[in-house]
Order: C-alpha cells, then sequence, then structure tokens
C-alpha cells in the first residue's frame, strides 16, 4: 500500500503538478487519520468491553457473596430475637415460677433462664471476595453511582458488625467474673445443682442488671445493626440484579 502511494507523489513531482500534489498529500494525511480514529475507536470498544465484562463478574461475585451473608445475619438476627424474649421475661419478673423447679444437675447448664444466656454471642463474618474485587474496579475510570456508594455502606457496616466489642466485652466480663462465684464450680465441673446458683439467677439483682447490660449491647445496638445490614442486603441484591438484566 505504501509502494503504491509513493508512485502516484513520484508520478505527481514529475509532472510538476505541484498543486495535485499538495491536494493528494491532504488526503492522505486525512486518510492516515481516518485509520487512527478507526484504531482507537476499535480499542476503546475492546476496553469498554472489558469494562463492562469485569463489572459484570463483580457485580455477580458480590451477589452471591451478599446472598451468604443475609442467611447469616437471619440465623443471627433470629438468635437474638429468642434471647430478647428470654431476657424481657427476666426483666419483668415473669418467667413462669415452675420453669426454675424444672432445672436439676443435667439441665441446670442450658437452663434458658441462667448465666448461659448472657455468657454467649454470636460471631459474624462477612464475605469480601467480592469487595476485593469491587474496591479495584472501582478504581478504574468507571463513573460511581448509587449502587457503588450502597455498597461501600453496606460492607462499612458489615465490618463494624464483625468488631463489636461491646458485646464481647460484656460476655468476657460476665464468664470472667462467674468463675469467682462460690457456685461456679458446681455448675460448670461437677454438675452438682447449688442452691446458691439457683437463688443467684432467681433472686439476685446483680444478674438482673447484667442481663439488663447484655440487652443493651447486644439486642438494643447489635441486633439492630444487623438488621439495618439484612435490609441494605436485600436492596442491594435487587439492584445487582437489575443491573445484570440489563
Amino acid at each position: 500500500m505504501n509502494k503504491f502511494f509513493r508512485k502516484i507523489r513520484r508520478k505527481l513531482l514529475s509532472e510538476n503538478k505541484f498543486s495535485k500534489y499538495l491536494i493528494y498529500a491532504f488526503g492522505e494525511i486525512i486518510l492516515v487519520v481516518i485509520g487512527i480514529l478507526i484504531a482507537l475507536s476499535i480499542n476503546n470498544w475492546n476496553e469498554d468491553r472489558k469494562a463492562k465484562t469485569y463489572e459484570k463478574q463483580v457485580y455477580t461475585q458480590i451477589y452471591k457473596d451478599i446472598k451468604a451473608d443475609s442467611l447469616n445475619l437471619s440465623l443471627s438476627i433470629n438468635f437474638y430475637k429468642q434471647k430478647d424474649t428470654l431476657i424481657n421475661r427476666i426483666l419483668y419478673d415473669s418467667v413462669p415460677s415452675i420453669a426454675y423447679d424444672t432445672i436439676n444437675n443435667i439441665n441446670q447448664f442450658t437452663f434458658p433462664y441462667g448465666i448461659r444466656l448472657i455468657t454467649s454471642h454470636i460471631y459474624i463474618t462477612t464475605t469480601k471476595k467480592g469487595y476485593q474485587l469491587f474496591k479495584t474496579f472501582n478504581t478504574m475510570d468507571i463513573e460511581s453511582d448509587s449502587l457503588s456508594f450502597s455498597i461501600e455502606d453496606y460492607y462499612t457496616i458489615a465490618i463494624k458488625n464483625e468488631n463489636y466489642e461491646k458485646v464481647q466485652n460484656a460476655t468476657r466480663k460476665n464468664i470472667t467474673e462467674f468463675q469467682q462465684k462460690d457456685w461456679f464450680l458446681d455448675l460448670a465441673v461437677n454438675h452438682k445443682l447449688n442452691l446458691d446458683y439457683l437463688d443467684y439467677i432467681n433472686n439476685s439483682r446483680d444478674f438482673k442488671i447484667r442481663v439488663f447490660e447484655y440487652q443493651l449491647f447486644a439486642i438494643k445496638n447489635h441486633n439492630r445493626d444487623l438488621i439495618q445490614q439484612q435490609e441494605l442486603a436485600e436492596i442491594i441484591k435487587e439492584r445487582i440484579k437489575d443491573r445484570l438484566e440489563k
């Protein structure tokens, strides 16, 4: 092709047709520019196609991750919901009196209104594989939108819920201080019902205060944030589905 153009240029120059040569040269430049623009368009199209493919992979992974998170959140929220029912009965003195008559050497540790109620909590784990991809994806020359902001909000809440220290500290404190009680060895090691333990969980003001503190940190705060996270998870799942279907 270059050889063909050179022949034309030489012919025009040898014939002293300089004006025609300039017109031809200008046309050749235009052809080169058009060729460059076409090449750039093809390259941009390829880059855009790669970006769209990667975007789909990222959102698909985030959808899978949040779907798994949502299931775990449902279990955790239900766990705290059941605890809240038991806690309210203790705080409002509405535990059936017959319940304490059923406690014995075998079931004393699992007794629903005993210390086990406030010495256990849930550990929340969040699947972040898609989020790691998203952070890379979000640094590309792609305009952020409300879905991106929602995803950032979700993982900000999720990470906070994973490390909710107030509940962890409250349960650790209860375990540590219960271990100093005279009845603890009978409860945890000897499997022998200690009447002092029974009196403690039934009548002690100290136990009620600990139950109230646990409810404040675990139910009123942590579980509230878990519910918020789950609600946002459902919104994001629907929005990702809409995005992927476009």
